[in-house]
This record gives C-alpha cells, structure tokens and sequence, in this order.
C-alpha cells in the first residue's frame, strides 16, 4: 500500500512541475542580439518583429569612469514601442566582464535589452552615450551612437 501511495504521489508531483514549467513563451526566447560596433554609420535603421525581444550590446571599458547610457530612456518609455526591460535608475545597464581581460583593462559589454510592443507598430530612435558617470566630473569626452528600430509586423520580415 505504502509504495502504490508513494508513486501516485510522486507522479502527481511530478506532472504539477510539468505543467507548471511549461509557461508561455517569453518574447526573450527568440530574443536576436544587436552589436552596436556593427553599425558604422550613425541613424542606422534596423526592423524588428512585433512582439520579440532583442539585446543591443556596446562594447565599454569602465575602467575610467565611463559608462553607456539609453540617452533617450523617457522618450522611448513614453512611446511603448519599445519596452526597456534592464535599465538602471542611472538609465545604465549591467556591465559584463569580457573573458579575455587583461591585467590593465577591463573592456566588457553593456547589454541593454528591449520587448517589441506586439499591439504597436513604428519607429523608435535609440541614443545611447558614453560618458562619465560623476555629475560633478568634468566631462573629458563623449560618444554618441543612434540607431533607428522599426518595429513591423512579423509577416513583412522574413527570416
């Protein structure tokens, strides 16, 4: 009796996990990652799905005090187009160290990820700048870097 129990148990346990983890998909699981180095031309127009997910990666070395920033972050969470799921109260990202870093550098990536609305279509400019970090820093240099997303329905973009 005690085994015939034991199992049941276990069997329901095990189709409760299941089915408990088998959610939805997230627009992050198809997510398409986006190298900012690859777009040499400022105002770089890019389509995207409705409704996916993608990262754009910068590469960054924060070792100066220097950091990226979505310049444009209040533009972009007031039109919902683009949903910026990652940013810090600074309007940063997470710096990722690079594996291959050496002993006087620190170079990495900043991702900075984004969900497509699925319910609105359009273009979003995106700014992102290299600064420093210190309100009170004298500023020695600055980068900027646009790119434009057009968010469009899936069936106009092919694979």
């Amino acid at each position: 009796m005690e085994t015939y129990y034991g199992r049941t148990a276990f069997l329901i346990l095990f189709l409760l996990f299941r089915v408990s983890s088998e959610a939805a998909p997230s627009p992050l699981d198809n997510y398409r990652i986006i190298k900012l180095a690859e777009f040499t031309d400022n105002n770089s127009y890019l389509p995207i799905k409705a409704g996916l997910g993608f990262i754009i990666e910068i590469e960054g070395n924060p070792n100066f005090g220097y950091e990226w920033y979505l310049d444009n972050s209040e533009e972009v969470i007031h039109n919902h187009i683009l949903n910026p799921y990652n940013l810090l109260e600074n309007n940063s990202t997470q710096f990722y160290f690079s594996p291959k870093r050496s002993l006087f550098e620190v170079n990495g990536i900043y991702r900075f990820g984004f969900i497509t609305n699925k319910e609105k279509k359009g273009g979003q400019k995106l700014k992102f700048v290299y600064r420093k970090n210190e309100a009170n820093s004298r500023l020695v240099k600055e980068i900027s870097k646009t790119i434009y997303i057009e968010v469009i329905s899936p069936s106009f973009l092919r694979k």
